[in-house]
């Protein structure tokens, strides 16, 4: 699996058919290792964790989200102790860019968290623990069960329009993926307790 690279300046104008193969043959190779996965969550979550990393410009660490009984957040991975630091602080202060992506706008970035006014006491906190830019998406909302996949970079500004872009592609594979496991699991499941 391959990084994007960023596009600037006149490469942008000029290769947007190639910038669109690029991110098509990207995304086939993060769908099918995805796949592989399958039935197994946890190994699903960590494909989709190391596919981020990998693939989405500016993502240095990786967390996923799911929000338990509509007010509890569960950090279910993480690339390091980060994300579940940054889940850990959201749920006490109750307030954060992964709260609004998964209950308000499906997307949140945040530049610069040092500077960020939206939540001003997570921001104070998530400073402090070395966050420094985010990038949070909704991977699912049906009834109670509620995710999101959280990109952190460590300069402001690691994430942009084209970065969001991206992301939303890849949180949408990622939400496809999870879900399948997740079903085949349960079917495992409830194939073992029948009598």
């Amino acid at each position: 699996m391959r990084r994007l690279p960023m596009m600037t300046g006149a490469s942008r104008h000029g290769s947007r058919a190639q910038q669109a193969a690029g991110l098509g043959e990207v995304m086939s190779s993060v769908a099918r290792d995805l796949q592989k996965e399958h039935g197994d969550v946890e190994a699903t979550l960590r494909g989709i964790l190391k596919a981020a990393a990998q693939t989405i410009p500016g993502a240095e660490e990786c967390g996923v989200t799911y929000v338990v009984g509509r007010d509890q957040l569960e950090s279910r991975a993480g690339t390091s102790a980060l994300p579940k630091k940054v889940d850990a602080l959201q749920c006490r202060l109750q307030e954060g860019p992964c709260l609004d992506a998964v209950w308000k706008n499906k997307v949140v970035r945040v530049d610069d968290v040092a500077g960020e006014e939206r939540w001003p006491r997570f921001t104070r906190d998530a400073s402090e623990l070395g966050v420094v830019s985010m990038l949070c998406f909704q991977l699912f909302a049906e009834g109670n069960s509620l995710g999101a996949l959280s990109l952190y970079g460590r300069v402001p500004n690691a994430f942009d329009d084209e970065t969001e872009g991206i992301g939303l592609v890849f949180a949408g594979h990622a939400a496809v993926a999870l879900a399948g496991a997740q079903h085949e699991e349960n079917l495992r499941t409830g194939m073992a307790h029948r009598d």
